[in-house]
């Protein structure tokens, strides 16, 4: 199953947002904490979160690093992968989020410039008057998707 997720992501040009936040969404909440395990016999690190009244810190997964020269993901880069995911956790579903907010922000402004465009006939000159009364009109559209798109609401 393994090489066809791979497969799958080989084969992903976009990224399917709403998508992505349905996987935020479903995993464990967060903050997630990287607890470095360290014994004779094994060099993880974990993932784990600390749910409420628990009283210590639950695993979620674990990033193996080897100590060798020739295993492929050293002890360092494990960590600083843990890392990644621990950051991500938090930090994916908000850009997610801004992302998703910006794409509605600019489809809702191309709509209007289309609009716009589709106002004047074919030769019809340019009216700075009439350009500007369609300003105004869509000033407060404009604002709006800026403001989301900044991850400031409506």
């Amino acid at each position: 199953t393994l090489m066809l997720l791979l497969q799958e992501r080989g084969r992903m040009t976009a990224r399917d947002l709403a998508r992505d936040l349905k996987t935020c969404d479903a995993a464990s909440p967060g903050p997630w904490c990287v607890e470095d395990v360290n014994s004779e016999h094994l060099h993880d690190v974990c993932l784990a979160y600390d749910v409420p009244g628990a009283g210590r810190p639950v695993l979620l997964a674990s990033v193996f690093g080897g100590q060798d020269a020739s295993d492929p993901i050293s002890l360092k880069s494990a960590n600083a992968n843990a890392r990644f995911i621990a950051i991500a956790r938090e930090g994916w579903p908000s850009a997610v989020r801004r992302a998703l907010a910006a794409e509605r922000g600019r489809a809702a402004l191309v709509e209007a410039c289309e609009a716009w465009d589709r106002g004047f006939a074919d030769g019809e000159t340019f009216d700075a008057g009439r350009f500007l009364a369609w300003v105004n009109a869509n000033r407060r559209l404009a604002r709006a998707a800026l403001a989301e798109a900044k991850g400031r609401g409506g």
